[in-house]
């Protein structure tokens, strides 16, 4: 008997640390992420605090102005400019930003809306384009990127998330549309065309399709071609929050979308989408790595991963404006080779390749107190903390920016990378909320050789861009 009741307490016990084993490391990692267990990371502190005078630029900390609750940015290496989408007013945001699940107030025609905005790195300024051509009033802007003009060696094309909801009398569901809620959302992906150094950007076409259901960021292919993320299964409710909290192998998954129309302006030409890459966590910012890399950021499991592109014969979906039809056609897939754990949450990813080919790895920007986002998200006065990582690349690999080179199909080995690295930090009073982070190489102010490495952090509810000189 004595024997029997041992082996059950061993079988219990076995039982026990097995599943410790199993859950608590990706709880423990979880914890971190959201702010809640410490970090080393915490011993960081306010980087720049010595170099930041309240509301003024300094010789390392620059503000710039026109640049308000830009989520994303992107390096067009070939002019050296910066490209963002940034709302018209602050609290248009706190009211309405179905990634946050905010559906309080919907923008109304008439209103302030969103905008792109061009930052050139070498002045600090910024210039808001003229969105001509562009006839809906209403520009939640979220996700972006850019691809050049193969026509054309001055100009870009601009993918950019518009969350705008859907017109009162056509609401998405059956619940009417005169209440406001998460039936409303509508969000769709706008194509704008802009010729460097201009003042505008032409509105070429809207693009929706039901697979885009929670659209987050954008990676282009080509100018009619495109990646983007469903950062959530659900919409708003208890289960967006499960979303989340839990990033294990069991918890909800999302998706990544590929999707190809045709470019004839205001067109009703066949929208074709089909799933990229399906069981994903909180899918979120996607950004070019070296040799055609695709950088998918799980935000709220605080990981990046380095995903392959390849095209498969995959079944997709095409739509008109009347019509949904199935096909069989190629489209691009994603096979992850790398995950890099980060102990924040992250979101929109960028790559860095020095100009002097001594540095080369991935930048990541984050929250440090992830936990505080929802309860917080509609309050102005929050201060958010942020965090931004350097991961060195160790493996050799050379930077490629999608916007010049285009994108390159086929498998990658998995990456050898340095320990992350914290390169900024700040409390919420100099930038609040982080989501992205580009590193440029400007010429050194002293006057000898060699460059500085200026840092441009924006954030989805920061009063401003900001750009700090930063060692890595």
């Amino acid at each position: 008997m004595s024997s029997l009741l041992a082996r059950k307490r061993t079988t219990i016990l076995a039982l026990s640390l097995a599943l410790i084993a199993f859950y608590l490391p990706p709880t423990t990692h979880q914890l971190r992420v959201f702010g809640i267990l410490s970090r080393p990371s915490d011993a960081l502190g306010n980087t720049h605090a010595h170099a930041y005078r309240q509301g003024e630029s300094t010789a390392e900390v620059k503000l710039i102005p026109g640049t308000t609750y830009c989520e994303d940015l992107h390096l067009h290496e070939r002019s050296g400019l910066l490209v963002t989408a940034c709302e018209g007013e602050k609290q248009d945001r706190r009211g309405w930003f179905p990634p946050l699940g905010v559906f309080d107030r919907p923008p109304v025609r008439g209103g302030p809306r969103g905008s792109i905005v061009v930052v050139d790195p070498q002045s600090f300024t910024a210039k808001t384009l003229e969105l001509r051509g562009y006839d809906d009033d209403v520009f939640v802007t979220h996700g972006i990127d850019i691809i050049n003009d193969p026509s054309n060696s001055n100009a870009i094309y601009i993918h950019a998330v518009n969350h705008a909801p859907a017109a009162p009398s056509s609401p998405a569901s059956g619940t009417s549309a005169t209440e406001p809620g998460p039936h409303l959302a509508a969000s769709r992906i706008e194509v704008f065309h802009h010729t460097l150094y201009s003042s505008y950007a032409t509105h070429i076409k809207t693009i929706s399709h039901p697979l885009i259901r929670t659209p987050n960021d954008i990676f282009s292919l080509s100018p009619s071609e495109l990646l983007v993320t469903n950062d959530h299964k659900h919409k708003s409710g208890f289960w967006r929050h499960v979303e989340d909290i839990i990033s294990h192998s069991w918890g909800p998954k999302t998706d990544i979308v590929g999707v190809r129309f045709g470019l004839d302006r205001g067109g009703a030409e066949e929208v074709e989408a089909s799933v990229a890459l399906e069981r994903i966590h909180n899918g979120n910012g996607l950004g070019h790595g070296p040799g055609g890399e695709v950088m998918i950021g799980d935000a709220a499991g605080g990981v990046l991963h380095l995903a392959s592109l390849i095209q498969s014969t995959s079944p997709v979906t095409t739509t008109t404006d009347a019509t949904t039809n199935a096909a069989t056609n190629t489209h691009p897939r994603l096979q992850i080779h790398t995950s890099i754990p980060l102990h924040s949450n992250i979101d929109n990813p960028s790559f860095y390749s020095s100009s002097d080919g001594t540095k080369s790895g991935y930048v990541l920007a984050g929250l440090s107190k992830g936990a505080a986002l929802g309860p917080n998200a509609k309050d102005p006065a929050y201060k958010h903390g942020v965090i931004v990582w350097y991961v060195p690349l160790e493996d050799g690999a050379d930077g490629a920016d999608g916007a010049d080179s285009g994108e390159r199909e086929g498998t990658h080995q998995k990456r050898k990378v340095g320990e992350p690295k914290g390169i900024f930090a700040d409390d919420g009073g100099l930038i609040s909320t982080a989501s992205a982070g580009v590193i440029v190489d400007r010429p050194t102010t002293t006057g000898g050789e060699g460059v500085e490495r200026w840092l441009f952090v924006t954030g989805f509810m920061s009063d401003s861009m900001v750009a700090v000189k930063v060692d890595l």
